[in-house]
């Protein structure tokens, strides 16, 4: 038997070469729409407007006011590195909550205990950053070393999110995944 291509069996036949890429992920094709994300980051943080938003193919990021900076209770908030990668490595989300220590020093400390999940954290940082505007850029940059800020990341979506609770902010940072 000669197998065509009419022949072989694809969920991807008769598709248009520009629908057939942008499912591949090689065009503009994105990870999330904005209400999607509003939807995935209501799991555990109560939004208020949203400040900015993007998405491409490589990275989504989003920046919501808040209405209250408490943290749902289906997203565990602990203290210390360790029990932060405990939970990260069960592939549970969790918010690390360290008032002596700003989120980017509490990444470098995970990137120290298991290297694979730090860096899955700090490229979910880079990439998301690559399509932030102004002001989600700035909310990031503030959170980000800001001793008071949360640092939050879900395994599943790889997204990296800061809390700040100063300026009632959540930032979420996703790159390809």
């Amino acid at each position: 038997m000669t197998l065509t291509p009419a022949a072989i069996h694809s969920p991807f036949r008769g598709m248009s070469v520009a629908m057939l890429m942008a499912c591949l992920g090689l065009s503009g094709c994105t990870r999330m729409d904005e209400a999607a994300m509003r939807a995935y980051a209501a799991q555990w943080f109560q939004l208020d407007e949203t400040m900015g938003f993007a998405a491409t193919g490589g990275c989504t990021s989003a920046a919501f006011r808040l209405v209250d900076t408490q943290v749902g209770s289906s997203m565990p908030v602990v203290r210390s590195v360790g029990q932060a990668l405990n939970l990260m490595q069960q592939a549970r989300p969790v918010a690390l909550d360290r008032r002596d220590q700003a989120p980017d020093a509490g990444m470098i400390d995970l990137v120290n205990l298991d290297r694979e999940l730090g860096y899955r954290m700090r490229r979910a940082a880079l990439e998301g950053r690559g399509c932030m505007d102004a002001v989600t850029s700035s909310a990031f940059g503030y959170a980000l070393v800001n001793p008071r800020a949360l640092l939050a990341f879900e395994p599943g979506e790889a997204a990296l999110m800061v809390l700040d609770p100063d300026t009632r902010v959540l930032v979420v940072s996703m790159g390809e995944g």
